[in-house]
C-alpha cells in the first residue's frame, strides 16, 4: 500500500520511484562478507558505540574507505599483506591513478563569494581539476549553513551551570550570560573587570580580540542580535538574577503569569506590560502532558 502511494508522488514532473528493501537472505549474505574484515562483529551489536570499539573493522575503514555526510566509499588496496582485498585485475598504471570521488569544490575565482554556492553550481571547479587532490565536507552547503550559524564556545560550555556573570548591551540594555569551562581565576576576573571597563559590549560581537588572554576561556554568544531575546540560561543559572522580560530585557512592569498559561508549561518566562502592548505572549518551555485517557475513563 505505501509502495503504491509513494510512486503516485510528483517532484518536478517526475514521479517517485520506490525499490525493493534487501531481503533477510542478502543481508545475512553481506554480513558473511563483513566478517572477512572483523570476525569479531556480531548481526546483533551494530551500534555506533559497539562498532567504534572494533579494532580490525576501524583499521578497515581508515584505510579503505572515505566516509562522507551523503556518500560512503571503498576502494581496494594494492596491498599483498591484505587479508581482505583480492588481487588487482586493472593494468597497474590504470589501478594507480583511481582515487575517491572527490568532495565539491568551489572554484578559485568564487570563493568569496561562498554563500551563494547553494544557488549556482556553476561556482564549482570541475571533476577533472579536483580528482586526485586531497578535499574536504567543508564546503558542503549544509555544512557551511550550519557552521554559519554555530557558536564559537564548545556547546558543551554554554549551559546554566557554566554561567559566570552576566553584561549588558549598550544598545539594546539587554543582558547576555558569560561562560566558561571553569571559574574564573582572581587574575582572569581583573582582566574581565579592565575589559568592560575599556570598552562598550553589544549582542553579537565577541568577549575580546583573538590575541587577548581570555579569547579561549570566557565565551559569550556571537549569533545573538539585539533582537533576540533573553538567553534561557539567564534565568535558570545558579546566579539569581533579576527577573527581566524574555522579550526585551526590561525588569520593570512585569505581568502576572496567567493560571492557563502557567498549567500548560513547566517553566514560563516574563513578560512585560510594553511587550504584551506589542503582541508578544507569555514563553513557555516544556509543556505538560495530562493522561487525559485516564481522566476521562475516572469520569466514565
Amino acid at each position: 500500500l505505501l509502495h503504491s502511494r509513494t510512486e503516485r508522488l510528483v517532484l518536478h514532473e517526475n514521479p517517485f520511484c520506490c525499490y525493493d528493501p534487501a531481503s533477510d537472505h542478502d543481508i545475512d549474505n553481506f554480513f558473511k562478507i563483513i566478517l572477512e574484515i572483523d570476525k569479531s562483529l556480531n548481526v546483533c551489536e551494530t551500534t555506533a558505540e559497539v562498532l567504534s570499539k572494533k579494532k580490525e573493522l576501524q583499521e578497515f575503514l581508515k584505510s579503505h574507505c572515505r566516509i562522507r555526510h551523503y556518500s560512503f566509499q571503498i576502494k581496494k588496496c594494492n596491498d599483498v599483506n591484505c587479508n581482505v582485498c583480492k588481487q588487482v585485475r586493472l593494468p597497474q598504471h590504470i589501478f594507480e591513478n583511481i582515487d575517491f570521488l572527490p568532495d565539491p569544490i568551489p572554484s578559485k575565482c568564487n570563493i568569496i563569494f561562498i554563500r551563494i554556492l547553494t544557488a549556482n553550481t556553476d561556482c564549482y571547479e570541475g571533476f577533472k581539476t579536483v580528482y586526485n587532490t586531497e578535499t574536504s565536507e567543508k564546503y558542503r552547503p549544509t555544512l557551511m549553513a550550519a557552521m554559519e550559524n554555530a557558536e564559537r564556545a564548545p556547546p558543551a560550555i554554554l549551559t546554566n551551570t557554566k554561567v559566570r556573570d552576566i553584561i549588558q548591551c549598550f544598545q539594546c540594555g539587554k543582558f547576555r550570560c558569560l561562560y566558561s569551562e571553569k571559574a574564573l581565576t582572581t587574575v582572569q576576573k581583573s582582566e574581565f573587570q579592565r575589559v568592560i571597563n575599556d570598552w562598550d559590549y553589544n549582542c553579537g560581537s565577541p568577549l575580546v580580540s583573538e590575541d587577548h588572554a581570555l579569547y579561549n576561556i570566557l565565551f559569550v554568544r556571537e549569533k545573538v542580535t539585539c533582537e533576540s531575546p533573553i538567553e534561557l540560561a539567564y534565568y535558570s543559572s545558579r546566579k539569581n538574577y533579576i527577573s527581566v522580560c524574555y522579550w526585551c530585557g526590561y525588569e520593570k512592569g512585569l505581568i502576572d503569569i496567567p493560571t492557563h498559561v502557567s498549567s500548560k508549561y513547566k517553566f514560563v518566562f516574563p513578560l512585560c506590560n510594553i511587550c504584551q502592548i506589542a503582541g508578544k505572549e507569555f514563553f513557555g518551555r516544556i509543556e505538560i502532558k495530562t493522561n487525559t485517557r485516564k481522566r476521562k475513563r475516572n469520569d466514565l
